[in-house]
């Protein structure tokens, strides 16, 4: 956006696969989101031929590719914050079952396991928030959205119930800060 109009860019095309099955398209771009820094654009996303969590970063029309984790199927579901400087990726991680929150910065990156069970990880969101990391996301086995709060290297996880304690939460999650208390947003399906 330039004040009158929107311009676009292809970033990654990424590239289709081949298996036993036939050739697999890429579906680069799949689950992104962007986070914008004194100009500097940081956009994550899912590579689905290479089952990659993927990272663009750079300037309008000058980015730089990486892979951030490559381990099984991960990448899903991108949310992605920077705190001081630090850039944190929540996504999830379909082989593991599991929430991961990858921290650094292009070239540099920290794995880390944030929540596991049966069918978790999808739809995240994060947040810096005053207190530390934040994340959202969705646990598809129980219909329910869990929070995960930062404890120094570890995380504390809750579930949070529906207002009527019905229907099936986790959904499209969003986090916000407002004076100190961080606020989840979600979609009761």
């Amino acid at each position: 956006w330039d004040g009158t109009a929107f311009s676009g860019q292809v970033v990654d095309v990424g590239e289709d696969s081949e298996d036993e099955s036939g050739t697999l398209p890429s579906n680069t771009g799949k689950f992104a989101s962007i986070a914008i820094v004194d100009g500097f654009e940081y956009i994550a996303y899912y590579d689905a031929a290479g089952a990659n969590l993927m990272l663009a970063s750079g300037l309008p029309g000058n980015y730089a590719v990486e892979v951030v984790d490559a381990d099984g199927d991960v990448g899903r579901w991108t949310s992605i914050a920077v705190v001081d400087g630090i850039v944190h990726i929540a996504y999830q991680d379909v082989t593991g079952e599991a929430v991961k929150v990858a921290s650094g910065s292009p070239g540099s990156w920290t794995r880390t396991v944030v929540d596991g069970g049966k069918m978790v990880g999808a739809d995240t969101a994060i947040l810096g928030s005053t207190n530390g990391l934040v994340v959202a996301y969705q646990d598809s086995y129980n219909n329910d959205i869990l929070i995960a709060t930062q404890n120094g290297d570890s995380w504390n996880t809750q579930t949070l119930g529906g207002v009527d304690g019905d229907g099936a939460l986790g959904f499209h999650n969003e986090l916000v800060e407002v004076n100190g208390t961080v606020y989840a947003a979600t979609y009761n399906f």
